[in-house]
């Protein structure tokens, strides 16, 4: 009979992240395995199959909770902060300076050391402020306990409120979550100049330079792997990308364009976009903007977006925005 502390199943991912999934019980079982967002048909195949295997994973060689908890501290040089019984699972990122830990049935943990210090404690801020407004359409965790030293930051996430699914949900059924979104810490306006002055110069010809605009709260990554359906509203995570003064739409543009553009032409892209333009208008009429004004925030969109991509030193992936842009200019 197999020593019970050892209840760690170790699984190392093809995009460089770990997983430590906890065979203890067919509930931690199920819960392990929510870490593994699922979007594409056969990625949703592939954890069906996992959710009914764990009589072959508990067969492999496992770790102990306080194995696990010594692997995630060694990795990101520090003595995990908080204490926490064997009922978790846990995720490091491909980066190997970030790691999330889920308590069963509590909440979850996530600590980040190194170049994704920033963007953790980014996230902190933007679950405080969430916090302290009363927000009706979409769901967040509430944070909890925290600590902050030189380079190091950890802090606890409660489940949010309400029963959410993996389902994704639709572009347009996130129209008023994402124009809520958009006004927290909002009300301010910059000049257009200022916004065209960052674009890249084939952009910047495109978009007039006159007037003001609003700016407001943008997730940055809102992508259907980073945002959940609920019974009554959806719920949005992952906000270490997100940025206080974004543009109108951006994040329902991303939605859309950046998991398609990876896989399909931007001709393609394109014509889906076209397709959205009413939700778009439905979008900034809520706002109370005009609603013709969508093309001017997309192709402010488009060169953000090639910009960003070309700093991280993903220039094929940057240049299919410039395309889009060339495309949807035609």
């Amino acid at each position: 009979m197999r020593n019970s502390e050892k209840i760690f199943l170790r699984l190392d991912g093809n995009n460089g992240a770990t997983y430590f999934w906890n065979v203890s019980s067919a509930r931690d079982w199920r819960q392990s395995i929510d870490f593994y967002r699922t979007v594409s048909f056969s990625a949703k195949v592939k954890k069906t199959v996992l959710r009914h295997s764990l009589f072959y994973w508990e067969r492999k060689p496992l770790l102990s909770g306080s194995e696990v908890k010594e692997a995630i501290g060694a990795l990101l040089d520090w003595e995990l902060p908080f204490a926490f019984d064997d009922s978790f699972s846990a995720l490091i990122s491909p980066t190997r300076d970030k790691a999330v830990i889920h308590l069963h049935g509590k909440g979850y943990f996530k600590f980040a050391v190194g170049k994704s210090f920033s963007g953790v404690k980014k996230e902190l801020e933007v679950y405080r402020l969430l916090a302290e407004n009363t927000i009706r359409s979409f769901a967040f965790s509430a944070p909890g306990e925290n600590v902050e030293k030189t380079g190091k930051i950890g802090f606890f996430m409660h489940y949010a409120a309400g029963s959410f699914s993996g389902a994704v949900p639709s572009a347009r059924s996130l129209i008023f979550p994402l124009t809520e979104f958009f006004r927290i810490g909002g009300g301010r306006e910059i000049p257009w100049r200022a916004v065209t002055e960052k674009l890249t110069p084939e952009i910047r010809e495109s978009v007039s330079s006159d007037g003001m605009t609003p700016v407001g709260m943008a997730h940055r990554d809102f992508k259907p792997w980073n945002v959940m359906a609920g019974n009554d509203r959806p719920l949005f995570f992952d906000f270490e990308s997100a940025s206080f003064d974004g543009l109108p739409l951006e994040d329902l543009f991303n939605y859309t364009v950046d998991p398609a553009l990876r896989t399909v032409s931007p001709a393609k892209v394109w014509e889906c976009v076209r397709r959205r333009e009413k939700e778009y208008g439905l979008y900034l009429r809520t706002l109370g903007l005009p609603e013709e004004a969508w093309r001017r925030y997309w192709h402010c969109y488009l060169g953000e977006r090639c910009s960003f991509w070309r700093e991280r030193g993903e220039t094929a992936f940057a240049e299919k925005f410039l395309e889009l842009h060339r495309v949807s200019r035609a």
